[in-house]
Order: structure tokens, then sequence, then C-alpha cells
């Protein structure tokens, strides 16, 4: 029977790839987590600061094409956005391929009524390039 031992041998084998290969899986996507969610928190302290030149070079090439490539005229629509005072919290991420939805709650000092309000939103980023960049708001 020394088939058995050798069939026996491989399947051993081939369990074990199996194995390590799902952990390498797993890995990568922790990693691909841990990119994403240090992209999304440097782009929210960017809109914090009033970086948006920053802001439009983390943007999607598909948002720059729906702002005509026009980065002065992106900077300028967000100008108005520099006095708020903004905190945000990633509270969900979920990454399918190429794709991730990240679910963020956010805190927005309201000056007039002097307290915070809060509301969560759900962003849309796509890995492009090499790295993951903001693509859109799902609209609730």
């Amino acid at each position: 029977m020394p088939w058995q031992k050798i069939r026996n041998k491989k399947f051993i084998l081939f369990i074990l790839l199996v194995i390590a290969s799902s952990a390498a899986g797993a890995n990568a996507q922790s990693e691909q987590k841990a990119l994403l969610k240090q992209r999304v928190d440097l782009y929210n302290k960017y809109f914090s600061a009033g970086n948006y030149e920053k802001m439009w070079e983390m943007s999607s090439k598909k948002l720059r094409g729906q702002n005509n490539d026009d980065k002065n005229s992106y900077i300028k629509n967000l100008i108005g956005f520099r006095s708020i005072k903004l905190k945000t919290r990633i509270k969900n991420l979920k990454i399918e391929k190429a794709r991730a939805v990240v679910n963020i709650k956010i805190s927005l000092w309201a000056k007039e009524k002097q307290k915070w309000l809060r509301s969560t939103e759900n962003n849309v980023w796509v890995f492009e390039d090499n790295d993951w960049f903001f693509d859109s708001q799902i609209e609730k």
C-alpha cells in the first residue's frame, strides 16, 4: 500500500496549501483595510483643515472627470466649509475587490446652536493606481 501513503501525503500537502493561501488572503485583506482606513482619516483631516488641494489629489479619476478635471473650480466650491469644525470616526468599512464602502460618523459644530450635530454617511472609495481614492457619497 505505498501508493496510499503517497496519496495521503499529497492530500495533507493540499490541505496545508489551502490553509496557507486563505491565511495569506485574509492578511492581504486586513492590509488593504488598514491602508484604506489611513487614507480615509487623512482625507477627512484635509477637509477639516481646509486643505482642498490635497483632497483633490485624493479624488478618483471619475470624480475629477465629473468636475471637468478643474481643480481650481473644485476648490472654490469647498472654500465655504473652511470655518466648519468637523470630527469624523470610521464606524465600518467593507471592501469588495477594487471598491469599498466606508461608513463614517460625522460630528459638526453648529455655531448658532452651540452644539454638535451628528450624522452618518457612506462614502465610496476606489482602488486605482495602487492606492485608495475618494469616489462619491452614497445618497440616503
